[in-house]
């Protein structure tokens, strides 16, 4: 039976660098904490939120039902959803056999948050090998951003929004607020290098009241990595507006702006879309996105790097 809390340091979105994961330093960093359900309260999991320097996942084992996720942001913040963290706590759940499972198996979780009761959504992970996908549901929203914002919110980024945009003749609506999850403010780039120029905002405080300002969580850019018609491939980059840096690998960003090229017929609807992320950082990750079912899935390679046990006496 298990008494204290178990840490396990994970990433997720993994790209591959030579001929293993274990060599790539990318990813997105997530801590996910297992923690007995008799133990679990809402404080206790802010607390160990608050430990880390990056997204968390606190997942409660039940008896007779598939183990609750609840997911925060470093602030300590709860959170509905966030999908790296969603698959690096499938990864873990599995290697815990948490739910009776096997190498290329089914896992199921139910996303919750604190202070809400009753019935939870079941979601389903698939996982094959090293391979976690996971299965969204299409609540995609999607609007217009003022202009001026825009510039404002790129030029605390080091970007200029007429030099370094592409041209509106180029690709429909440039500057959108998007959705599966929580708001991204898309915005395409003219070029690779530009999107590569970007840098972490100036003044943090500034560009967070921006993004309020936008009702966005954060800027994400865009650009095609070649020129076809169809670009099925993107080489992306995501500025917060949490007080953390740039994030290597934003899932729920990712699937927010596949479903929008999807909307405006600027993408091949069956084919599967690739995220690249994190390039800029040296921290290589993938984000692939596909439609089925009217859902979205989404998927990408999870390292478990590290796990610790934790007295519960020494966070309460």
């Amino acid at each position: 039976m298990q008494r204290g809390i178990i840490s396990v340091a994970a990433r997720a979105f993994v790209r591959k660098v030579g001929d293993s994961l274990a060599s790539s330093s990318g990813g997105n960093p997530v801590t996910v904490f297992i923690i007995p359900s008799k133990s679990s309260t809402a404080r206790l999991r802010e607390d160990l939120a608050k430990s880390c320097a990056w997204e968390s996942v606190c997942v409660v084992p039940r008896e007779a039902d598939a183990p609750k996720l609840f997911f925060y942001m470093p602030t300590g913040e709860e959170v509905n959803f966030c999908a790296h963290a969603a698959c690096g706590a499938a990864s873990v759940i599995n290697m815990k056999n948490l739910n009776d499972t096997k190498i290329s198996c089914k896992i199921d979780f139910v996303p919750a948050m604190s202070g809400i009761e009753g019935d939870c959504i079941k979601q389903t992970a698939i996982i094959r090998n090293n391979v976690v996908e996971i299965s969204m549901s299409n609540d995609f929203k999607e609007g217009p951003v003022n202009t001026h914002l825009i510039g404002s919110l790129l030029e605390e980024i080091g970007l200029d929004a007429v030099k370094d945009v592409a041209n509106r003749d180029e690709i429909s609506w440039p500057f959108l607020n998007s959705s599966v999850a929580r708001f991204k403010t898309l915005i395409p780039m003219k070029s690779l290098d530009r999107l590569h120029a970007a840098s972490n905002p100036r003044d943090p405080v500034k560009f967070q009241e921006l993004c309020d300002e936008s009702f966005s969580t954060g800027v994400y850019l865009y650009c095609p990595v070649d020129s076809g018609e169809r670009n099925q491939e993107f080489e992306c980059r995501q500025f917060p507006r949490a007080s953390y840096p740039e994030d290597p690998a934003t899932g729920i960003a990712a699937a927010a702006l596949a479903a929008s090229l999807r909307s405006r017929g600027l993408v091949q609807d069956a084919k599967e879309l690739i995220f690249q992320q994190g390039t800029a950082m040296g921290k290589e990750s993938k984000i692939n996105i596909r439609f089925a079912d009217d859902r979205i899935h989404c998927s990408g390679a999870v390292v478990i790097d590290s796990e610790q046990n934790i007295d519960i006496g020494t966070i309460i």
